[in-house]
């Protein structure tokens, strides 16, 4: 009995601290309900997943615009001139953030006709340590890695003057 009561008691002072601090009784709901935000799962993965292929199209045809808008100046270099603001609300910026994809330009240049290749890697927080790498290029749309892949094809990447994307894992429509 006694250590109902003080089990009760205990119960009772938490509680008035929760009172005391409304946000940390609201992030502990949150957390109960939901579970733990930061934990990765098959499905907020696949979310992740598909948020950073929906903005490499974005990228692709804001890309594919930016070139007949621009065709003396060639295709876009940057992530902001085809829409990215970090802290805005644009479209690219929110798919950006849900992804947890670090997404970059790796390569943009005029040799052998306009051309650009953006490399998207997930971040290890919040990515299993199997996520895929993708890749896009103007010539061949998005190909996306296994990690086993992603090593080689990011080799020749990176070695590469003005190489599409390899061809050796799975095309994303």
């Amino acid at each position: 009995m006694q250590q109902l009561l003080g089990l009760l008691g205990f119960i009772q002072d938490f509680r008035r601290e929760l009172d005391k601090h409304p946000d940390t009784r609201l992030a502990l709901a949150e957390r109960i309900a939901h579970g733990d935000p930061y934990s990765v799962n098959p499905a907020k993965s696949a979310r992740q997943q598909e948020s950073a292929i929906q903005a490499l199209h974005l990228i692709g045809a804001q890309e594919t615009q930016y070139l007949a808008a621009h065709p003396d100046v060639g295709y876009a270099c940057q992530l902001y001139l085809v829409g990215f603001d970090p802290g805005g609300n644009t479209e690219l910026g929110m798919l950006m953030r849900e992804s947890a994809y670090d997404t970059k330009f790796i390569r943009c240049s005029q040799i052998n006709g306009p051309n650009y290749l953006v490399l998207s890697v997930p971040r290890s927080a919040g990515n299993p340590a199997d996520a895929p790498v993708f890749c896009l290029d103007q010539a061949n749309g998005i190909e996306k890695y296994t990690p086993e892949q992603s090593r080689d094809a990011v080799a020749r990447l990176m070695t590469a003057v003005s190489d599409p994307c390899p061809l050796t894992g799975v095309h994303v429509e």
